[in-house]
Protein backbone atom coordinates (compact mmCIF):
# COMPACT_ATOMS: atom_id res chain seq x y z
CA UNK A 1 0.00 0.00 0.00
CA UNK A 2 2.75 2.51 0.98
CA UNK A 3 4.66 1.71 -2.23
CA UNK A 4 1.61 2.15 -4.47
CA UNK A 5 0.75 5.67 -3.30
CA UNK A 6 3.99 7.31 -4.62
CA UNK A 7 3.58 5.47 -7.93
CA UNK A 8 -0.02 6.68 -8.25
CA UNK A 9 1.08 10.24 -7.43
CA UNK A 10 3.87 10.06 -10.04
CA UNK A 11 1.44 9.12 -12.82
CA UNK A 12 -1.09 11.70 -11.62
CA UNK A 13 1.25 14.71 -11.90
CA UNK A 14 1.15 15.07 -15.71
CA UNK A 15 -2.63 14.68 -15.62
CA UNK A 16 -3.05 17.45 -13.07
CA UNK A 17 -0.50 19.67 -14.87
CA UNK A 18 -2.60 19.57 -18.06
CA UNK A 19 -5.92 20.24 -16.37
CA UNK A 20 -6.32 23.78 -17.67
CA UNK A 21 -5.46 22.81 -21.26
CA UNK A 22 -8.03 20.08 -21.82
CA UNK A 23 -10.16 20.08 -18.69
CA UNK A 24 -12.99 17.56 -19.03
CA UNK A 25 -14.70 16.33 -15.87
CA UNK A 26 -17.17 13.44 -16.02
CA UNK A 27 -19.70 12.44 -13.39
CA UNK A 28 -21.81 9.33 -13.67
CA UNK A 29 -22.96 5.95 -12.42
CA UNK A 30 -21.16 2.61 -12.55
CA UNK A 31 -22.08 -0.92 -11.52
CA UNK A 32 -22.15 -4.60 -12.36
CA UNK A 33 -21.42 -8.12 -11.12
CA UNK A 34 -18.24 -9.26 -9.39
CA UNK A 35 -16.67 -12.73 -9.32
CA UNK A 36 -14.30 -13.63 -6.48
CA UNK A 37 -12.27 -16.38 -4.83
CA UNK A 38 -9.81 -16.43 -1.93
CA UNK A 39 -6.22 -17.46 -1.29
CA UNK A 40 -4.35 -17.64 2.00
CA UNK A 41 -4.60 -19.51 5.30
CA UNK A 42 -7.25 -20.20 7.95
CA UNK A 43 -5.62 -21.01 11.32
CA UNK A 44 -2.83 -22.96 9.59
CA UNK A 45 -4.60 -25.13 6.96
CA UNK A 46 -4.04 -24.18 3.34
CA UNK A 47 -6.87 -22.46 1.46
CA UNK A 48 -7.18 -23.47 -2.18
CA UNK A 49 -9.95 -21.07 -3.11
CA UNK A 50 -12.98 -22.98 -4.31
CA UNK A 51 -15.27 -21.94 -7.14
CA UNK A 52 -15.97 -18.36 -8.12
CA UNK A 53 -18.87 -16.77 -6.27
CA UNK A 54 -20.92 -13.82 -7.51
CA UNK A 55 -21.46 -10.44 -5.85
CA UNK A 56 -22.34 -6.96 -7.06
CA UNK A 57 -21.14 -3.33 -7.13
CA UNK A 58 -23.02 -0.04 -7.63
CA UNK A 59 -22.11 3.59 -7.12
CA UNK A 60 -20.98 6.92 -8.51
CA UNK A 61 -17.93 7.83 -10.56
CA UNK A 62 -15.93 11.02 -11.16
CA UNK A 63 -13.17 11.20 -13.78
CA UNK A 64 -10.85 14.08 -14.62
CA UNK A 65 -9.67 13.78 -18.25
CA UNK A 66 -7.17 16.60 -18.06
CA UNK A 67 -5.30 15.55 -21.20
CA UNK A 68 -6.56 13.25 -24.00
CA UNK A 69 -4.16 10.42 -23.13
CA UNK A 70 -4.47 10.23 -19.33
CA UNK A 71 -7.08 10.63 -16.60
CA UNK A 72 -7.73 10.23 -12.88
CA UNK A 73 -10.84 8.38 -11.71
CA UNK A 74 -12.34 8.29 -8.22
CA UNK A 75 -15.39 6.14 -7.49
CA UNK A 76 -17.63 5.80 -4.44
CA UNK A 77 -19.12 2.30 -4.50
CA UNK A 78 -21.29 -0.02 -2.45
CA UNK A 79 -20.07 -3.59 -2.85
CA UNK A 80 -21.50 -6.94 -1.84
CA UNK A 81 -18.53 -9.31 -2.01
CA UNK A 82 -18.75 -13.08 -1.60
CA UNK A 83 -15.99 -15.60 -2.17
CA UNK A 84 -15.52 -19.32 -1.72
CA UNK A 85 -13.07 -20.88 0.72
CA UNK A 86 -11.83 -24.45 0.45
CA UNK A 87 -9.69 -25.73 3.35
CA UNK A 88 -7.49 -28.82 2.89
CA UNK A 89 -9.34 -29.61 -0.37
CA UNK A 90 -12.37 -30.86 1.63
CA UNK A 91 -14.14 -28.31 3.85
CA UNK A 92 -15.92 -25.61 1.85
CA UNK A 93 -17.41 -22.34 3.07
CA UNK A 94 -18.54 -18.97 1.72
CA UNK A 95 -17.66 -15.55 3.11
CA UNK A 96 -19.95 -12.57 2.40
CA UNK A 97 -19.66 -8.93 3.46
CA UNK A 98 -20.78 -5.50 2.28
CA UNK A 99 -18.49 -2.49 2.12
CA UNK A 100 -18.07 1.11 1.06
CA UNK A 101 -15.22 1.28 -1.46
CA UNK A 102 -13.30 4.29 -2.79
CA UNK A 103 -10.99 3.24 -5.66
CA UNK A 104 -8.55 5.90 -6.91
CA UNK A 105 -6.91 5.13 -10.28
CA UNK A 106 -4.58 6.75 -12.80
CA UNK A 107 -5.50 5.69 -16.35
CA UNK A 108 -3.75 5.81 -19.70
CA UNK A 109 -6.01 6.36 -22.72
CA UNK A 110 -5.69 5.68 -26.47
CA UNK A 111 -8.25 7.88 -28.31
CA UNK A 112 -10.07 6.50 -31.37
CA UNK A 113 -12.95 7.94 -33.41
CA UNK A 114 -15.72 6.44 -31.27
CA UNK A 115 -14.03 6.85 -27.88
CA UNK A 116 -10.89 5.53 -26.19
CA UNK A 117 -9.26 2.35 -24.96
CA UNK A 118 -7.93 2.65 -21.41
CA UNK A 119 -5.72 0.87 -18.89
CA UNK A 120 -5.35 1.94 -15.29
CA UNK A 121 -4.21 0.98 -11.81
CA UNK A 122 -4.50 2.34 -8.30
CA UNK A 123 -5.58 1.68 -4.74
CA UNK A 124 -8.99 0.86 -3.28
CA UNK A 125 -9.95 2.10 0.19
CA UNK A 126 -12.43 -0.36 1.73
CA UNK A 127 -14.69 0.26 4.75
CA UNK A 128 -16.53 -2.90 5.81
CA UNK A 129 -20.17 -2.34 6.75
CA UNK A 130 -21.75 -4.52 9.45
CA UNK A 131 -20.92 -8.14 10.21
CA UNK A 132 -19.21 -10.73 7.99
CA UNK A 133 -21.31 -13.79 7.13
CA UNK A 134 -19.41 -17.11 7.18
CA UNK A 135 -21.45 -20.01 5.80
CA UNK A 136 -20.40 -23.69 5.94
CA UNK A 137 -21.34 -25.30 2.62
CA UNK A 138 -21.68 -28.83 4.06
CA UNK A 139 -23.87 -28.09 7.09
CA UNK A 140 -25.45 -24.94 5.61
CA UNK A 141 -24.89 -23.24 8.99
CA UNK A 142 -24.16 -19.50 8.91
CA UNK A 143 -22.21 -17.48 11.48
CA UNK A 144 -22.05 -13.70 11.88
CA UNK A 145 -18.46 -12.61 12.59
CA UNK A 146 -17.30 -9.08 13.49
CA UNK A 147 -14.58 -7.87 11.10
CA UNK A 148 -10.96 -7.88 12.29
CA UNK A 149 -10.83 -4.19 11.35
CA UNK A 150 -13.21 -1.89 9.54
CA UNK A 151 -10.65 -0.36 7.15
CA UNK A 152 -8.81 -2.35 4.47
CA UNK A 153 -6.90 -1.56 1.28
CA UNK A 154 -6.59 -3.31 -2.07
CA UNK A 155 -4.77 -3.08 -5.39
CA UNK A 156 -7.04 -2.51 -8.38
CA UNK A 157 -6.24 -2.73 -12.12
CA UNK A 158 -8.67 -1.55 -14.81
CA UNK A 159 -9.05 -1.91 -18.56
CA UNK A 160 -11.79 -1.36 -21.11
CA UNK A 161 -13.33 0.97 -23.65
CA UNK A 162 -15.04 4.35 -23.32
CA UNK A 163 -17.64 5.26 -26.00
CA UNK A 164 -18.48 8.90 -26.74
CA UNK A 165 -22.22 9.41 -27.29
CA UNK A 166 -23.74 12.17 -29.43
CA UNK A 167 -25.54 13.70 -26.45
CA UNK A 168 -22.26 14.69 -24.76
CA UNK A 169 -22.36 11.68 -22.47
CA UNK A 170 -20.16 8.59 -22.31
CA UNK A 171 -20.74 4.86 -21.98
CA UNK A 172 -17.93 2.54 -20.86
CA UNK A 173 -17.16 -1.11 -20.24
CA UNK A 174 -14.68 -1.42 -17.37
CA UNK A 175 -13.06 -4.78 -16.49
CA UNK A 176 -11.24 -4.73 -13.15
CA UNK A 177 -9.02 -7.01 -11.08
CA UNK A 178 -9.05 -6.37 -7.33
CA UNK A 179 -6.81 -7.98 -4.66
CA UNK A 180 -6.93 -7.11 -0.97
CA UNK A 181 -3.81 -6.54 1.14
CA UNK A 182 -5.37 -7.78 4.41
CA UNK A 183 -7.86 -10.31 5.75
CA UNK A 184 -11.30 -9.27 7.07
CA UNK A 185 -11.48 -12.14 9.59
CA UNK A 186 -9.28 -12.52 12.69
CA UNK A 187 -6.87 -15.49 12.89
CA UNK A 188 -6.84 -15.86 9.11
CA UNK A 189 -4.61 -14.71 6.29
CA UNK A 190 -7.20 -14.62 3.52
CA UNK A 191 -6.81 -12.49 0.40
CA UNK A 192 -9.84 -11.80 -1.78
CA UNK A 193 -9.21 -11.92 -5.54
CA UNK A 194 -12.09 -10.27 -7.36
CA UNK A 195 -12.95 -9.67 -11.02
CA UNK A 196 -15.50 -6.91 -11.72
CA UNK A 197 -17.47 -6.49 -14.96
CA UNK A 198 -18.71 -2.90 -14.76
CA UNK A 199 -20.81 -0.72 -17.07
CA UNK A 200 -20.70 3.04 -16.55
CA UNK A 201 -22.54 6.06 -17.88
CA UNK A 202 -21.31 9.64 -17.39
CA UNK A 203 -21.81 13.19 -18.62
CA UNK A 204 -19.15 15.79 -19.45
CA UNK A 205 -19.09 19.02 -17.45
Amino acid sequence: MKRLLPVLLFFSLPILAGAQQYDSIRFGLIGGPSFAYSTGEVQGPSVTGGAFTVGGILGGSAELVAIPYMSIEVDILYSLTTYGVEVNNTDKATILHSALEIPVMAKGRIPVDSGAFFLGAGVDLIFILGQIRFKDSSSNAATQIPPRQLFHTAFVASGGFDWILDSGSNLKLDLRYHRTFSSPIAETDLRANRFDVLVGWSVNL
